[in-house]
């Protein structure tokens, strides 16, 4: 079945614990992901870290010297983390235009079954961040400016 679908398919068989997908004539075997994918907004307390739901691991932050968000962006801001609903677009640092998340994740490779995990950062509910992958202008730090660098664990979170 995940051979022969359709080549813009996303097929996926599941057994014992496992799924079998394929991507770019790739064929993944993977741990079976939960169906339920995160949703809702949750707020975050910097500098402490963040433990996202279900098991979508620990989010952290360091400062850094001309990389990651903006310091100053964050300072008397809510800072937010949510999951992709669809139709978020960003600018992406170092680039001309606005893109949709769609996109981008398209360009960089990523897998569909990974894209709504992917923790996005808001700033005044504003997307400023993909964690791991981009900062949008104007939330990215300049050269010799304090940057927030984000860190995912994804190792889930012990009670």
């Amino acid at each position: 079945d995940v051979l022969a679908s359709r080549v813009d398919a996303a097929p996926c068989v599941r057994w014992g614990g496992y799924e079998l997908r394929r991507y770019r004539d790739q064929v993944y075997l993977l741990g079976q992901q939960p169906d339920d994918m995160p949703t809702g907004v949750l707020d975050w307390q910097l500098p402490r870290s963040l433990v996202l739901p279900g098991s979508g691991g620990t989010l952290s932050v360091t400062t850094e010297s001309g990389i990651g968000i903006r310091a100053a962006a964050v300072i008397g801001s809510a800072l937010q983390v949510g999951f992709r609903r669809g139709g978020e677009r960003c600018h992406p640092a170092g680039r001309r235009h606005h893109h949709a998340l769609k996109k981008l994740f398209q360009e960089q490779g990523v897998p569909p079954w990974e894209r709504g995990r992917i923790p996005l950062i808001f700033i005044d509910n504003e997307l400023a961040a993909v964690t791991g992958l981009w900062v949008c202008e104007p939330y990215s730090a300049g050269p010799g400016e304090p940057g927030l660098v984000i860190h995912w664990d994804r190792t889930p979170a012990q009670p």
